[in-house]
This record gives C-alpha cells, sequence and structure tokens, in this order.
C-alpha cells in the first residue's frame, strides 16, 4: 500500500522515521514520511504522516482512504495497548 523507507540518521530511540518511497497510495513517491514519537516518557506514542499527497482525489480521499487509515491506526493503538499491558504485569 505505501513503500517506507527507514530513515536511519534521523531516527533514535524514541523517534522512528520513515520516507515515503512508493505504493499504490501516493502520489508523489519521495516527498512524505511517516514518524512514531515517544512522549511523556514513553507513555504514549504519536504517530503522524506529512506532507502525504494521496493517488486519490482529495474529497475521496477524506471520505474513503482517511477512514481507512484512522481504522488501522485504533488497531494499532489498541495492539500497543496490549503488549504495554503484558509488558507491565511481567515486571
Amino acid at each position: 500500500m505505501l513503500q517506507l523507507s527507514w530513515v536511519k540518521d534521523r531516527s533514535d530511540k524514541k523517534r522512528q522515521l520513515f520516507y515515503i518511497t512508493g505504493g499504490y497510495l501516493v502520489s508523489r513517491a519521495n516527498y512524505g514520511w511517516l514518524e512514531f514519537r515517544e512522549v511523556l516518557d514513553g507513555k504514549y506514542i504519536i504517530s503522524a504522516i506529512h506532507e502525504f499527497v494521496p493517488k486519490i482525489p482529495w474529497l475521496i480521499y477524506v471520505n474513503t482512504q482517511a477512514r481507512l487509515h484512522l481504522w488501522v491506526m485504533n488497531r494499532y493503538a489498541k495492539y500497543l495497548n496490549a503488549v504495554g499491558r503484558r509488558k507491565s504485569t511481567v515486571k
């Protein structure tokens, strides 16, 4: 769907950066980036997509692909919460 390339020299333990280098969903390859960042001493992770240009027209994107992206990110949040709960009970 999206082809991502990890940006090793701009990433660290608290911030992981990936350039959007291609994929079916993107109009402008090698332009945007996806970022995961830890905040509040690792209690939360923020994910953000920057300068993304969808392949489909904006009005269609907002009502289709963007909603699917929100669903995927909510599922990812549930997964991360479950992993965090498992780690906190193991200590």
